[in-house]
């Protein structure tokens, strides 16, 4: 009985290898002449007229169908406060159940914000505050903040890697701890450099988490990417993540070019690229 089981469990096991083997042949076969078609129907001109065609009307009915939604949402009383009335609801409930944090709607506002160490710890919590303006900085609010930095403890100020931020409509003013406050005539010059890609990783973490970075903070002479400009940056998205020093930043410019940020790197925006800088 054992000798007959014997057997049969071993012919289901060469069955079995020779049926992997025969798939695994199969496969690479169908594969081959698979991406072989495919190479010779791409270089076919009329399949790439086609494609062509099909792509152009896609596009062609996206804009058209954005076009019509638009004059609806434009002269139409009923589907205007109908679409109002459901993006504040969506929004609404973003804010009611989202993990992650918010600016806010006004626009005008600053920030102060750093690094706060969680107690028996490696990480890090963010600590911020805003303040709500009426219009842009004002010279006496420039100097109070000014008073404050210079009686503080400077050694602790950099430390916790403290940062200023002040949103002026779509622009935003970010600099760190070793400030100097914008003259309020001046109007903020626009960088030319614009970030493709940010991503955030840690050695603890199974993925990278992509950060948001606003075009209106590519303005000439802000420092981003700081250790508290990074904090800040994953306490405003919804992902889970690990912080403390030993993560890295990957960005990607508007040229392609690649570098790799450190918890001892920031970079300060210039007029046509960014410079990194060591804290």
């Amino acid at each position: 009985m054992w000798t007959e089981l014997f057997i049969i469990y071993s012919n289901i096991q060469v069955a079995l290898h020779i049926t992997l083997n025969f798939s695994w042949t199969a496969g690479i076969f169908i594969y081959e002449k698979t991406g072989q078609a495919c190479e010779v129907i791409c270089e076919n001109p009329n399949f790439q007229y086609f494609a062509g065609y099909v792509l152009w009307t896609y596009c062609k009915t996206v804009l058209y169908i954005e076009d019509c939604a638009k004059q609806a949402y434009d002269n139409s009383t009923a589907i205007k406060t109908v679409v109002d009335c459901a993006q504040w609801t969506i929004e609404q409930y973003e804010i009611l159940f989202s993990r992650s944090r918010k600016e806010p709607e006004a626009e005008y506002w600053m920030s102060l914000c750093s690094l706060s160490r969680v107690p028996l710890s490696t990480s890090f919590d963010l600590f911020e505050i805003y303040e709500i303006l009426q219009k842009s900085m004002t010279t006496e609010l420039q100097q109070s903040f000014a008073n404050a930095f210079s009686c503080s403890d400077q050694s602790m100020i950099k430390k916790n890697d403290l940062i200023f931020l002040m949103k002026s409509k779509e622009h935003y003013k970010v600099i760190r701890y070793n400030m100097v406050f914008p003259e309020n005539d001046l109007e903020p010059i626009v960088s030319e450099c614009r970030f493709l890609s940010v991503t955030y990783s840690h050695p603890k973490m199974r993925g990278p988490v992509e950060l948001n970075i606003p075009v209106g903070m590519m303005i000439v002479g802000n420092e981003l990417l700081s250790r508290s400009f990074i904090r800040r940056c994953l306490a405003y998205q919804n992902q889970s993540f690990v912080y403390d020093m030993d993560y890295k930043v990957e960005v990607i410019d508007q040229d392609i070019k690649c570098f790799t940020l450190t918890s001892s790197d920031y970079v300060k925006v210039g007029l046509c690229n960014v410079e990194v800088k060591q804290t």
